[in-house]
């Protein structure tokens, strides 16, 4: 072998070597980088001019650090990548880019402020905001992306339940009510010391050609909090509408700092239809809430208590009345002179609602609803509720119309020597006139009266009753299938109810009318009349007849007289009944057969 050909074989050798060397030695290396953790510390002062070094700080963030010590954050340049990140908004609006070397996108990482900006290379008008719209100090515009709602916080509220959060809060509300977009209330507690008020417009175009309305939207009752901090008497949030709006209010409280001093209005909506209030609670003012003009809307698991007056309804000059409204699952709590009173309304509902503690005397009211018959003929339907220790009335229902009243499936507790209402349900007539023929139908099925933890039942505290009111008006029309605990409290109907199984016709009122005891029976036959007046003087009627079926009879006696017990009159467990002077009895017949005394005063 000559000395060119061993050279060769010696270079192929080596050169094998060498690359089984390196193979073996990026294994290595690569295992070594493997098993240890090689710490990122803060950045380092370079060893020449003209040079950084990186680092990441207890921040999180990267800065650079140059010869000299100074730190700044790390920035890219943007011409080699298009999403280069900015610290604050600050930052952007100080940066001279050129326009030709902007690129499309950047990203903000301001703490609670930051997000995604795209460059608008159109927009050459809108004012740079700090929140929405960047301006750079070069003229480059750059607007915020939005996918479905704005936070509060990118407008500077803070949250934390010491800074007046005011000033964002309006800004918000009046970004989202221009754009048609939810405000998105991340958790915190916002502070306000005055009155927070958005008009909504239809800028987008109407609702049903499309457009967009300003909804508030919250983490949640129990995270979130507008908190009013002021001592005037102010409505915190007004809201107004156009009428076709589908305002949705949803997971947050309006509380007020002072719990000792009740004032001001929590929440006041008007001028819209279809709304919906959802888990808001609405807590310590004078006026929870204040609905004008308002109706058909849904108030779901909603909560409004320690107020003076809880939640207000009523029509004003702008012609929506508060009617449609349903109450599901909501709760009226510990209300001074009222959980909610509704004027003008009708078919109003109120389902699995809870009624507690509300009022503080004979003027106190869990739920009043005033009814004039205005498109339509329901006052309410109270349905499945729970009523505790209120007191004055727990249901008020004030009738200026003919319609009907439903309760059903609701309880009425009493606790103790004081938690007493003076009257569960009160059925008031306002403007109504004996005999004008106006009926109320009144539906009450399967109502609980109870008492509990030492309850003394009393006659003077009934838990029903039908009032004449000072024109003696006569046409409550009831139908009752309730459950009483207590004999003593079951309803006294008087002479100004008539009973569901009654025609609605009304007979005429014949004072004049006389019949006396004619062999022991008393034969109303030719009376005629709606009242029958006994002249004669004491003695025994074994037997009663003659009345035609499916009419009511009231009876009184100028003297003592005894109606026995017979299969023509039943008497409430009694063998016979004593009238005396001035007393009424009221019968009604059932069947051709079966008497019933139906009200006894």
């Amino acid at each position: 072998m000559n000395v060119a050909n061993e050279r060769k074989l010696i270079e192929n050798i080596s050169g094998f070597f060498m690359k089984q060397l390196l193979t073996l030695t990026f294994i290595l290396v690569a295992f070594c980088v493997q098993a240890q953790n090689f710490p990122i510390g803060p950045p380092k002062a370079p060893n020449a001019d003209g040079t950084v070094n990186l680092g990441r700080k207890a921040d999180g963030l990267w800065y650079e650090r140059n010869k000299n010590g100074q730190e700044t954050p790390f920035r890219i340049d943007p011409r080699a990548n298009t999403l280069p990140v900015y610290r604050t908004m600050a930052d952007v609006q100080a940066w001279t880019v050129a326009a030709d070397n902007a690129p499309s996108v950047i990203n903000v990482s301001d703490p609670g402020r930051g997000g995604i900006f795209v460059r608008n290379v159109n927009d050459a008008k809108t004012p740079d905001d700090g929140v929405m719209v960047l301006r750079t100090k070069s003229g480059v515009v750059y607007e915020r992306i939005v996918e479905s709602f704005i936070n509060v916080k990118w407008f500077g509220a803070k949250g934390d339940g010491e800074a007046d959060d005011h000033a964002a809060l309006q800004k918000a509300l009046n970004y989202c009510k221009n754009k048609g977009i939810t405000l998105f209330l991340s958790d915190g507690v916002y502070n306000t010391s005055q009155p927070l008020s958005v008009t909504i417009n239809n800028s987008t175009g109407h609702m049903f050609a499309g457009g967009r309305r300003l909804n508030i939207l919250g983490t949640g009752r129990s995270n979130v909090a507008i908190r009013y901090t002021g001592s005037a008497d102010i409505t915190v949030l007004k809201v107004v509408g156009t009428a076709d709006d589908n305002l949705n209010l949803e997971g947050f409280r309006i509380i007020s700092a002072n719990t000792n001093v009740r004032k001001a209005t929590g929440l006041d909506i008007r001028n819209l239809s279809n709304f919906t209030l959802k888990e808001v609670n609405v807590s310590f003012f004078d006026k929870g809430v204040n609905l004008i003009d308002a109706g058909e809307g849904i108030v779901e698991k909603c909560v409004f208590d320690w107020n003076d007056k809880g939640f207000y309804a009523a029509p004003a000059g702008y012609g929506i009345a508060p009617n449609g409204i349903v109450f599901l699952s909501c709760a009226f709590n510990s209300n001074r002179e009222y959980g909610c009173l509704i004027e003008n309304g009708c078919n109003n509902s109120f389902i699995g609602c809870r009624l507690l503690s509300n009022g503080e005397g004979p003027t106190g009211r869990a739920i009043k609803l005033q009814y004039i018959g205005f498109n339509g003929g329901v006052s309410g339907i109270i349905q499945g509720c729970y009523a505790e220790n209120n007191r004055g009335a727990t249901i008020e229902i004030v009738a200026a119309a003919p319609g009907a009243h439903v309760l059903q499936g609701n309880t009425f507790n009493r606790l103790g020597t004081k938690g007493s209402s003076h009257v569960d349900i009160l059925f008031t007539p306002l403007n109504l006139v004996h005999n004008d023929g106006k009926v109320n139908v009144i539906s009450m099925q399967g109502n609980s009266f109870m008492g509990y933890s030492g309850y003394p039942p009393s006659s003077a505290n009934p838990r029903v009753i039908c009032a004449p009111g000072p024109n003696n008006y006569n046409n409550w029309l009831v139908d009752d299938n309730n459950f009483y605990q207590f004999d003593e409290e079951k309803p006294v109907y008087g002479a100004n109810v008539r009973f569901k199984n009654e025609p609605y016709d009304t007979w005429a009122h014949s004072p004049s009318a006389r019949v006396a005891i004619n062999n022991g029976t008393l034969n109303l036959a030719n009376a005629g009349s709606y009242y029958v007046y006994i002249n004669n003087t004491a003695g025994t009627i074994t037997d009663i007849e003659g009345i035609p079926p499916g009419k009511q009879v009231i009876l009184q006696a100028d003297h003592p007289i005894v109606i026995q017990h017979n299969a023509k009159c039943i008497l409430r467990n009694a063998t016979n009944f004593t009238f005396t002077p001035g007393q009424t009895i009221t019968l009604y017949r059932q069947n051709p057969v079966v008497w019933r005394e139906v009200a006894r005063q």
